[in-house]
């Protein structure tokens, strides 16, 4: 919302007409699958402890997503930019309490640990 729109959004449903593109009809695309129930504080200038737990249960699924994704077994999450990895983490924590058993993180960029 910060930024104008969302990019994350952007690469996921281009990545969900590729499929369909190539016969994969069966992949599914949940953009209003996760809502932030928290106010949080911005996790640029963060370090990675204070990003950690600034983000704790801070997301929930939408019922909808709740009901198609209980115990599914892959799931692929997009996001834009992988920093320390703590949106990721939190929300492979809520997807796996929700049954899922495999998730691929697919992103654009991934910081380096150096840098942070």
């Amino acid at each position: 919302m910060w930024r104008g729109f969302n990019q994350s959004d952007y690469l996921a449903g281009y990545l969900q007409q590729q499929f369909y593109a190539y016969g994969k009809s069966h992949v599914t695309y949940l953009p209003k699958a996760l809502s932030r129930v928290k106010v949080t504080r911005n996790q640029m200038g963060l370090n990675r402890r204070q990003r950690l737990t600034n983000l704790r249960k801070a997301f929930l699924l939408s019922p909808n997503a709740v009901s198609l994704l209980q115990n599914q077994p892959h799931v692929a999450l997009i996001d834009d930019v992988v920093t320390t990895g703590s949106t990721v983490s939190e929300i492979c924590l809520l997807l796996k309490e929700h049954g899922v058993q495999r998730i691929d993180i697919y992103c654009i960029c991934r910081a380096s640990p150096v840098t942070l």
